[in-house]
């Protein structure tokens, strides 16, 4: 996502964000394989619901927050460096949506190296 994200035409970020999709579609069905062999199966259920509700909570909330996040962004952005950034030659225009979605980018590489850490240190994973 954050390559997608940094690319400045429309072709490159769709065919990034395509990869992106089809890697996290196995990443998707990976996880509840997992999700489904660690849990106990009386507690299934309620860990889907869970799961399910959370991840829905999350959606919600992102999706209020992103527009002002992105506003409030683009206003810091075009206060510091009037919007735009030279970058190896290269001027790089940097939105508050383009800040919004790096940031949002940086939390899935985090969540993925703290899911990382976890599955490694578990009991299971040693076995």
């Amino acid at each position: 996502m954050l390559i997608a994200v940094t690319m400045g035409s429309l072709g490159l970020t769709m065919a990034f964000i395509g990869v992106m999709g089809i890697c996290a579609g196995a990443v998707y069905v990976l996880g509840f394989t997992i999700l489904q062999e660690s849990v106990d199966d009386e507690l299934r259920g309620r860990t889907f619901a869970t799961l399910y509700t959370l991840s829905r909570l999350c959606m919600l909330i992102s999706l209020s927050l992103a527009p002002l996040a992105s506003r409030l962004l683009d206003d810091v952005s075009n206060a510091l460096v009037d919007g735009e950034i030279d970058v190896w030659n290269a001027t790089l225009s940097v939105p508050g949506v383009r800040l919004t979605l790096w940031i949002g980018g940086a939390i899935i590489l985090i969540a993925g190296g703290l899911a990382l850490r976890a599955q490694r240190s578990s009991p299971k994973a040693r076995a």
